[in-house]
C-alpha cells in the first residue's frame, strides 16, 4: 500500500503504552506486539495515540460495515457519503454516545 504517514486512535490506553515503550513486559503479547512495531516501521511516520471510545464514531460505522460485508480487506480510496458527517464530527473532536452496528447502517 505504501502509505507514508498513519495515525492510529486506540480506545485502550494500556496498549497505546505498550507501543510507546521499547521493552514489553507482557510476555502473552510479546509476539503480536513485536508483528505489529515491524509492521508499523515500514511506515515512514507513524502516530499512535490513546483516545475516549466515545470519540471514535467513524471508527465505529466501519466496524459495523465490516461485519456486513463479505471481503476481508477494502480500501476505500474516498469515503461514503454516510462516512463524510461522521469524518466532520471525529476531526471536530465531537463526543458521541455508541450506538448498536444496525443504527449506522442504510436500509
Amino acid at each position: 500500500m505504501h502509505l507514508t504517514t498513519v495515525e492510529i486512535h486506540l480506545d485502550a490506553s494500556a496498549v497505546v503504552q505498550l507501543f510507546s515503550t521499547s521493552s514489553n513486559t507482557n510476555m502473552c503479547a510479546m509476539p503480536l506486539i513485536d508483528d505489529c512495531r515491524q509492521l508499523l516501521s515500514q511506515i515512514a511516520h507513524v502516530w499512535i495515540a490513546h483516545c475516549f471510545h466515545e470519540a471514535k464514531l467513524c471508527a465505529d460505522f466501519l466496524a459495523c460495515v465490516g461485519t456486513k460485508q463479505d471481503r476481508n480487506f477494502v480500501l476505500y480510496n474516498d469515503p461514503s457519503v454516510d462516512l463524510r458527517e461522521l469524518l466532520s464530527s471525529d476531526k471536530e473532536g465531537l463526543y458521541h454516545n455508541r450506538s448498536i452496528c444496525d443504527h449506522f447502517l442504510p436500509p
